[in-house]
């Protein structure tokens, strides 16, 4: 279930996070209807999202954003965001279209392929 924060309890998140550190650019528009572009990377990151940190602007939960990553990007939803001190964010982000190309990793699918993992690893 969510907390206060939006974000979810390891217990009840559909993919396992990989920890994972990696420049992006996100563009955004603004409520003003500016273009915004900032840099920012991931901490952590699973098949169809990832946890944004170095956010010197804020981003609007429900908000359409694009992720730069090289020369490939790809759209993303805020599912959440977070003031870290005065000046900085972190955000989670959920995929509109499938991300195999971006993050360029062979992540698991669900978390039920981790469960089966451990299990066969006993």
């Amino acid at each position: 279930m969510a907390g206060s924060s939006g974000k979810l309890s390891a217990a009840k998140r559909r993919q396992k996070r990989v920890k994972m550190v990696l420049a992006v650019r996100v563009s955004s528009v603004d409520a003003a209807g500016n273009s915004v572009d900032q840099l920012a990377h991931t901490i952590d990151i699973t098949f169809d999202g990832a946890r944004l940190a170095g956010l010197r602007k804020p981003l609007v939960q429900g908000q359409s954003v694009v992720l730069h990553r090289g020369a490939v990007k790809r759209t993303f939803r805020v599912v959440w965001v977070a003031g870290i001190g005065g000046t900085e964010y972190q955000a989670g982000i959920q995929a509109v279209e499938p991300l195999k190309e971006l993050w360029r990793l062979d992540l698991p699918l669900a978390q039920d392929e981790f469960i089966q993992s451990a299990k066969a690893g006993q």
